[in-house]
């Protein structure tokens, strides 16, 4: 083999390798496209306590992101979301700020709420919630999840007198 082909051949196979590299990142990511593989039957959890309203919950596929959004329960009463953004390109920064955000601007510096619980890793938060006088009787929580390209947000809001802070919590954790 001529010294030429040689050549060619490492830069050839240095051009894949750099391309390989590069989008590595993008290889398990989720695709904006999939949210339109997605039905309002997908969004059904068994034993949630809540059952899924498909009349208030939606896909939205012509938007950016894609988002899907099920809601469990009714929006006007007890009802707890789950909404999945689809973006096309990775969020991890814009994650990893948004927790900083809720952990200095709710957590460190709530005085109206009573704090249950707040919990955060690299890719992931959840906060609950309750007392604040704007929510009333109401007890709240969220939590948001991400993949790369996919965000995860889940909420939840309850009736204080009807349901307890372990209930909440669970109705977070089983969606």
């Amino acid at each position: 083999m001529n010294m030429k082909r040689k050549y060619s051949i490492v830069v050839i196979g240095a051009i894949v390798f750099s391309f390989m590299i590069t989008n590595l990142g993008n290889v398990f990511a989720a695709n904006p496209s999939q949210a339109s593989q997605i039905t309002m039957d997908d969004g059904n959890i068994p034993d949630l306590g809540l059952s899924l309203n498909k009349q208030q919950s939606f896909i939205l596929t012509e938007t950016t992101p894609p988002e899907v959004e099920f809601i469990y329960g009714d929006k006007n009463a007890d009802y707890a979301t789950l909404t999945i953004y689809f973006y096309d390109y990775d969020i991890t920064s814009y994650i990893n700020d948004h927790i900083i955000m809720y952990q200095s601007n709710v957590v460190d510096r709530t005085t109206t709420y009573r704090i249950i619980s707040w919990e955060h890793g690299g890719d992931s938060y959840s906060l609950l919630y309750a007392d604040d006088p704007v929510l009333g009787n109401r007890k709240y929580g969220i939590g948001e999840f991400h993949d790369g390209t996919t965000d995860i947000a889940l909420s939840a809001t309850l009736n204080s007198s009807t349901y307890s802070d372990a209930q909440l919590q669970a109705i977070l954790s089983v969606v």
